[in-house]
């Protein structure tokens, strides 16, 4: 949920996280910190020199009144699957291996929630209880690049009307106006970020 707007707070939302490979815990399994949905909060995260957030272990100490034995690796085997909501901590710990760990996430919720992505992009609904054998029409799911919507949702934020450059190497998201910037990184440090917009479930 810190990456989603706080209109999905609201919903239930999925994740089926995949594996393409065994996944360890030394090439970087999933780690869960169980029981930490049970609250119902989003606990408050920083950025980032990369895109991706941060969850300090104090803050789940504090507000979650979890303990390290809450924390539960998660090694998925290849072919294998790992369920879980968008309320409970999780990350992936470091890989100390000599190779990548490739994986995908599909995530389910309803259609009628709010999809949570800042309306940048519009969801795309694969079956339903009314019509559970769906053709999904992929040209529409392709009209919107997710990543240069987010380009230019920066832009418009920053009030500049810029040509986008596809060269440009940072790193953008509206996830990363909703935390404070603690790191800094030539691909994140941008000017004129605002404030964080520290919104809990």
């Amino acid at each position: 949920s810190a990456y989603f707007d706080l209109d999905s707070y609201q919903s239930l939302i999925v994740t089926a996280w995949i594996p393409f490979r065994d996944s360890t815990i030394e090439n970087g399994c999933m780690e869960m910190a169980e029981g930490g949905h049970r609250k119902g909060l989003v606990g408050v995260h920083t950025c980032c020199d990369n895109f991706y957030l941060m969850l300090d272990e104090e803050e789940l100490q504090t507000r979650f009144d979890l303990k390290p034995e809450n924390y539960k690796l998660c090694p998925v085997p290849y072919g294998g699957v790992l369920f879980f909501n968008n309320v409970i901590p999780h990350r992936s710990i470091p890989n100390t291996s000599d190779h990548v760990r490739w994986s995908i996430d599909l995530r389910w919720q309803s259609p009628e929630r709010p999809w949570g992505f800042y309306g940048l992009k519009p969801g795309t609904i694969m079956r339903s209880a009314k019509n559970p054998v769906i053709k999904v029409d992929w040209a529409v799911y392709d009209e919107v690049d997710r990543y240069h919507a987010q380009k230019k949702y920066e832009l418009q934020r920053k009030g500049k009307d810029e040509e986008l450059d596809e060269f440009d190497t940072s790193l953008t998201g509206p996830h990363m106006d909703k935390w404070e910037v603690i790191t800094h990184s030539p691909h994140t440090d941008l000017p004129e970020r605002p404030k964080s917009q520290i919104g809990m479930g």
